[in-house]
């Protein structure tokens, strides 16, 4: 995820860093037109769109490409048809809180338990049984063990559904340091010998998956899972669901095993905690039956979960709760929607008496697995928390329903192209035309659910075009132009006090020059005043003066 943002980040960086330069060099006016703005985000979406398609994987664009898948999935509540690809219904006996206290609480799942649900399987006539229960601490029971050790026999004299084993792993010490992935060995137990004698009626196989580095969710499937044997010696174990549909399609369980094994030879290593497997090795496709075809990428799209059968967790332990809640497809025109998933609780199955009125599991993939709170089964997936046995039912139904998620064809990118550039445009005309922000997130909002339909469509037809690109051409766009209005404020803002300092400037001028001039003249005048009045006084004065002299010169006179 952190790479994923980064590269946003980046890309804004050098949207805008090209845009300056552009700017500063005339190539892009300063006052844009909308003609301008929608030359702009088509070459910014488009350049985007094509320029990072060869570059997704390493990009650290998976997270997102998630997210974005995730969301289609939580808007798509229809199952699709299992008719069309004959896939079988499934049950889940599950051990939940109610069979968990019915058993009095125990510290491990007793193997006598296990073999009453394996048993009652059978006998109903389900076409495939899986335990997704680790019996590899348990002690020794016999019960359960004799029952395994003796299927083989009990196969050859009537039809008998074949039984897939959870194995369970633990980590060599020596490939726990940091920064190397952990070597798992099988942890054994008292089933080993009684599984190689009922083989393959029996088999053991991996219920692991991978976990989201992001957030721990479990969104893909493995096919294989690399281990080391008791004698140290470097193989591969199928997956639960790669094998399941396996024996689904070849309806037996012995070509299924040996075309397996044929199929995942080549991808054993040469010696325990080898990393390398030859580039040729990994691009030579992988065929084990009609639909179950793989490229070898556990990258992106391709090992993607399409989960579409839901947990719907119990709220409360009742004393007579035998079927918890079913799931039906969606039908495919005049025919009905058939049952797809029952969920049981595992003990009040064994007790409830409707079982002699008919069988509920035959042709069903039944699964023993658990969901009671202390059993610490429970994973995060994007429909929320599940247990185990019902990310296993949803990953055999992905294999079987999609098989490997599918690129998009030349047709489809070419629509996706069109898309792109319809929704620039749009988007273009949209915020050059709106300047209330809240207006322009419920319109980006609206946009974004507009595409899930899409998308939705897309992915039930086996094919997946990621959103995540034409979302973030639309948000490159939609920056790109509050980038430019923003710029185009700041023009007109600048001018704008340019002229109001001016007038203002002038008219403070024109007043400071008024006052002065005033005072000047003020100052000017009184200046004259005085003078006159100085010398008004001088001849005043002078005028006192003359006939005391006059006198004076009469008497000398005389």
């Amino acid at each position: 995820m952190f790479l994923g943002f980064t590269l946003v980040v980046v890309i804004f960086v050098l949207i805008f860093a090209l845009h300056f330069s552009f700017s500063k060099l005339g190539f892009i006016p300063k006052q844009y037109s909308i003609s301008h703005k929608l030359a702009l985000n088509l070459a910014v979406g488009l350049l985007i769109a094509v320029g990072l398609i060869p570059f997704q994987e390493y990009l650290g664009m998976g997270d997102l490409e998630d997210a974005s898948l995730d969301l289609a999935m939580q808007a798509d509540n229809e199952i699709p048809p299992i008719t069309a690809k004959e896939i079988p219904s499934f049950a889940f006996l599950d051990i939940d809180n109610q069979t968990y206290k019915l058993w009095d609480d125990p510290l491990y799942i007793q193997g006598t338990k296990i073999k009453e649900l394996i048993a009652v399987a059978v006998n109903e006539k389900a076409r495939l049984i899986i335990v997704d229960v680790d019996l590899s601490r348990n002690p020794d029971d016999k019960v359960l063990k004799e029952y395994i050790a003796g299927y083989k026999d009990y196969c050859q004299e009537k039809t008998c559904p074949p039984i897939i084993l959870g194995r369970a792993f633990r980590p060599l010490p020596d490939s726990l340091a940091a920064g190397k992935k952990p070597i798992r060995e099988p942890r054994t137990g008292f089933l080993e010998d009684a599984v190689v004698k009922s083989a393959p009626y029996i088999q053991w196989a991996t219920p692991l998956f991978q976990q989201s580095s992001y957030d721990g969710a479990v969104r893909r499937w493995k096919l294989w899972e690399h281990i080391c044997t008791p004698k140290e010696e470097a193989d591969v174990i199928p997956a639960t669901q790669l094998l399941a549909a396996a024996m689904i399609r070849f309806d037996t369980p012995q070509p299924a095993s040996d075309k397996i094994n044929a199929e995942l030879a080549r991808f054993k290593r040469k010696v325990c905690g080898d990393e390398h497997i030859a580039k040729p090795t990994l691009a030579k496709p992988i065929k084990i039956a009609e639909g179950l075809e793989f490229t070898g990428g556990i990258h992106r799209v391709f090992q993607r979960i399409m989960y579409h059968l839901r947990w719907n967790p119990p709220q409360s332990i009742a004393d007579e709760w035998v079927m918890r809640y079913s799931l039906r497809d969606s039908g495919n025109g005049d025919s009905p929607s058939k049952l797809i998933l029952t969920v049981f609780s595992a003990q009040p199955y064994l007790d409830s008496p409707k079982i002699s009125a008919g069988s509920k599991l035959e042709n069903k993939i039944v699964l023993i697995g658990s969901s009671y709170s202390d059993g610490d089964n429970l994973h995060s997936t994007p429909l929320g928390i599940i247990p185990s046995g019902l990310v296993i039912i949803n990953a055999i139904h992905s294999l079987l329903q999609y098989g490997e998620i599918q690129p998009p064809s030349n047709w489809y990118k070419l629509l996706w192209l069109i898309l792109l550039v319809v929704l620039i445009v749009a988007v273009t005309f949209i915020f050059d035309s709106f300047d209330n922000s809240f207006l322009i997130i419920v319109i980006s909002g609206m946009v974004v659910v507009a595409l899930i339909p899409v998308t939705v469509y897309l992915f039930a037809n086996s094919f997946w075009v990621s959103f995540v690109l034409p979302l973030l051409g639309v948000h490159v766009s939609q920056v790109m132009v509050d980038y430019q209005r923003f710029n185009l404020q700041k023009i007109d803002l600048k001018q704008m006090l340019a002229e109001e300092c001016s007038a203002q400037f002038g008219k403070e001028a024109g007043q400071l020059f008024a006052e002065q001039m005033k005072e000047i003249m003020m100052g000017k005048l009184l200046s004259d005043t005085m003078s006159k009045y100085d010398e008004t006084t001088a001849d005043i004065a002078g005028m006192k003066v003359s006939p005391a002299k006059e006198s004076g010169n009469k008497k000398e006179t005389e």
